[in-house]
C-alpha cells in the first residue's frame, strides 16, 4: 500500500515540476535506486520527453549484474510503442 501512495505523490510532483531539468534529475536519481519504481519510471515518457527519462534512468538498479542493454532496449520499445499510439 505504501508503495502505491508514494507512486502517486511522484506523479504529482513530476507534473508539477515539468518544465524543471533540475528537478527531473533529483526524481531519476531517486527512481534509479528502487527496482519497485519501473512502472513509474515509464509513465513518465507521459510527462516528459522519453529520450529525457533515457538518458537520465540508471538501469543497473543496484543489481550485481546489470542488465542494462535488454533494458535499454524494451524502454525504447516502449517509448516508440507510445509515440505511435499518440499518447
Amino acid at each position: 500500500m505504501l508503495k502505491k501512495s508514494i507512486k502517486f505523490f511522484l506523479f504529482q510532483y513530476a507534473f508539477n515540476a515539468q518544465h524543471n531539468k533540475n528537478n527531473l534529475d533529483v526524481l531519476m536519481e531517486y527512481l534509479s535506486k528502487d527496482y519497485f519504481y519501473v512502472e513509474v519510471v515509464l509513465g513518465l515518457c507521459l510527462i516528459y520527453t522519453p529520450e529525457d527519462i533515457l538518458e537520465k534512468y540508471n538501469f543497473s538498479q543496484a543489481s550485481k549484474m546489470p542488465n542494462y542493454r535488454r533494458k535499454k532496449k524494451e524502454f525504447k520499445r516502449f517509448c516508440l510503442f507510445v509515440e505511435k499510439s499518440g499518447c
